[in-house]
């Protein structure tokens, strides 16, 4: 996603991760169904660049340097 590229992946390569099918990547059920995927992005470049750019705001947003600061900062705080 930081690298301006969209995603193909099934639910579990995205686990953890916030990011929406057909928002900002293309999930798939099954890995057999990520060649077809890839050729249907690849095809279709609005869609390409939707999803690359929706899905690098929300991991700028979700894994920023200061995310990352404000939620250790909240861990000491509860461990103190």
């Amino acid at each position: 996603a930081f690298m301006g590229v969209p995603l193909v992946s099934t639910r579990v390569g995205i686990e953890g991760i916030p990011f929406e099918n057909e928002c900002d990547c293309l999930v798939v059920p099954e890995v057999s169904q990520m060649k077809s995927a890839v050729v249907q992005l690849l095809k279709d470049s609005e869609r390409r660049k939707t999803f690359a750019r929706n899905a690098f705001e929300k991991a700028k947003n979700a894994y920023s340097i200061e995310r990352f600061k404000e939620t250790r900062m909240r861990a000491f705080d509860v461990c103190r």
